[in-house]
């Protein structure tokens, strides 16, 4: 993908798969294109960071080349090693390079979250302006280590993507204990715990 240019066609079969069977099973919805872009931002930005290769490939290679270029120049001029001074400079501009691509992805996540939310309803919209504020997404993008219990089965992740988007938990009960419809607001009001029926 950073290597070779104009391979977006050859992606495109990974992209279907993603589409047909990896996001079914993660996020156990029907989703539209909209929801697609949605999961392809950050989860920093309310997505799940899963990306469309056929889409960033072409962007990965630019970046690649920007990054690299320093590197590039120093191999075409047959240098054998470079001064630390050239090594600092090389160093320098290859983080900068990189700072720049950081934050071009950035501003075109910013750019594709604002037309995602200029198509959604006004209570999805902040709902989407929720998902972006500090700390909620934190759970994502956590090392799942056992020792802490950062660790989530199949069915506790489905739950966490279902609540995270505002969908329809399947497989729970119709009534709480308590006699009242289950809803997901309920069953996180309810003082009793785990005593649905």
């Amino acid at each position: 993908m950073r290597t070779i240019t104009n391979i977006d066609h050859l992606f495109q079969p990974l992209e279907r798969a993603i589409q047909d069977s990896f996001l079914p099973t993660i996020v156990k919805h029907c989703f539209n294109e909209l929801d697609r872009l949605v999961y392809t931002l950050p989860a920093k930005l309310g997505g799940l960071g899963i990306f469309d290769p056929s889409k960033i490939c072409n962007t990965e290679f630019n970046g690649s080349l920007r990054a690299t270029a320093p590197l590039v120049k120093a191999i075409k001029e047959q240098k054998l090693f470079l001064t630390p001074e050239e090594n600092s400079a090389v160093s320098t501009e290859i983080a900068a390079a990189k700072a720049g691509i950081k934050s071009q992805k950035l501003e075109e996540h910013k750019t594709t979250l604002k037309s995602v939310k200029e198509q959604l309803t006004p209570e999805k919209a902040q709902h989407m302006e929720l998902l972006c504020k500090k700390g909620t997404s934190s759970w994502l993008t956590t090392l799942p280590l056992q020792e802490f219990g950062f660790i989530l089965n199949k069915q506790e992740f489905g739950d966490a993507i279902c609540l995270r988007y505002n969908y329809i938990i399947r497989n729970i009960p119709h009534r709480c204990a308590c006699g009242e419809l289950s809803s997901i607001n309920h069953a996180l009001s309810f003082k009793k715990g785990d005593t649905t029926s």
